[in-house]
C-alpha cells in the first residue's frame, strides 16, 4: 500500500531538465511536487500559499535578462506574468509569507544577496545534491515551524524556560556582559552599523564593545537573539529568519527593523510568538 506523502513542494524552473531533476530528488525527500515554468500571479497565489517548501531555480538566462534589465525573446510580458526572476521572487514572498523559498542560483551569478533581499528565505549557489538539497529542507522545516508567528504556540513544550537564559555566544567571558561586537557578528553586520542603530558613537563601542553604558541600548538585540535561537535552536535558521521580509513587520525583514532603531518591534513579535499569541 502507497504511503502517503504529508508535505508538499512547488517548484518554479524554466529549465524543463532542472525541473524534472528537482522533482525526482524531491519525490525521493517523500515530497510530493508541483511544477511551473514562470511565476503567474494572478492565478498562483492560493496555490503557493498551501505549498510548505517552494524552490525557486534561477537559470543562467534570468539571471542575464535580470542583471542587463533586458527582456529575453521569448518572454514577452503577458497579463498576469513577471517578467523578471527578482520581481517573480518578491511577489511569491508577498503572497506565501508564511512558506520558506530556497533559491537556487547558476555559480559565477553575484545575486544572493539580492535574492534575500527580495523574499528568499536561503539560497543554494553554482548546482545541487540531493543530500544538500535534504540538509537546507530540514533547515527550512525548522523554520517554517518556528517562524509563522500566526498564532501557533513553541511545539517544545519540555523546553519552557530555556529562554530566559542569557545567549553566551553574546557576551564578554571576562565581565559577562553583553558585546557589541559579539551581536554584531551573530547579525553579519559591521559594528559602526550596529553602533549607528543603539544611537551611540562608534569609536567608544569600538574600544570598549562590553561597556557598562551600551549594556540598555544593546539589550533588545540580545533579547531578540536570546528568543529566536531558543525557538530556532542554531544560528543559521536565526538568519534566514532575521533576514526574510514578514508581512508583520510591513514587509520590511526583522534585520532592517532592528537597524533603524525598532528592535523593539522585533522583540514583541518574537515574545508573542512564543507565548502563542497572533502577530
Amino acid at each position: 500500500m502507497a504511503v502517503a506523502t504529508a508535505k508538499r513542494a512547488e517548484v518554479v524552473a524554466e529549465n524543463e531538465a532542472t525541473a524534472r531533476e528537482l522533482r525526482g530528488v524531491l519525490e525521493g525527500l517523500n515530497y510530493s511536487v508541483g511544477l511551473k515554468g514562470q511565476v503567474e500571479p494572478e492565478t498562483d497565489q492560493d496555490r503557493f500559499a498551501r505549498a510548505d517548501v517552494i524552490i525557486y531555480d534561477v537559470s543562467s538566462a534570468a539571471a542575464r535578462a535580470e542583471r542587463r534589465r533586458v527582456v529575453r525573446p521569448g518572454s514577452v510580458r503577458r497579463a498576469g506574468t513577471l517578467l523578471f526572476w527578482l520581481e517573480a521572487l518578491h511577489h511569491l514572498s508577498v503572497s506565501a509569507p508564511l512558506v520558506p523559498i530556497l533559491v537556487t542560483l547558476p555559480a559565477g551569478v553575484e545575486a544572493a544577496d539580492a535574492a534575500l533581499a527580495s523574499g528568499a528565505t536561503d539560497v543554494l549557489q553554482g548546482g545541487f545534491t540531493r543530500n544538500l538539497i535534504r540538509r537546507r529542507l530540514e533547515m527550512l522545516e525548522a523554520f517554517s515551524r518556528t517562524s509563522s508567528l500566526a498564532g501557533r504556540p513553541r511545539r517544545a513544550a519540555g523546553r519552557r524556560g530555556a529562554l530566559a537564559l542569557p545567549l553566551p555566544a553574546l557576551r564578554s567571558s571576562v565581565s559577562g556582559r553583553i558585546d557589541a561586537q559579539k551581536v554584531a557578528d551573530y547579525l553579519g553586520v559591521p559594528l559602526r552599523q550596529l553602533a549607528v542603530a543603539i544611537g551611540l558613537p562608534y569609536a567608544g563601542v569600538h574600544k570598549t564593545p562590553d561597556a557598562v553604558r551600551i549594556q540598555q541600548p544593546l539589550a533588545p538585540f540580545a533579547r531578540i537573539l536570546e528568543l529566536a535561537e531558543g525557538a530556532f535552536g542554531a544560528p543559521e535558521p536565526v538568519r534566514m529568519w532575521l533576514n526574510r521580509p514578514l508581512y508583520e513587520l510591513e514587509n520590511d525583514s526583522p534585520l532592517a527593523v532592528m537597524l533603524a532603531g525598532e528592535a523593539g518591534a522585533v522583540e514583541t513579535l518574537l515574545a508573542n510568538a512564543r507565548a502563542g499569541i497572533p502577530g
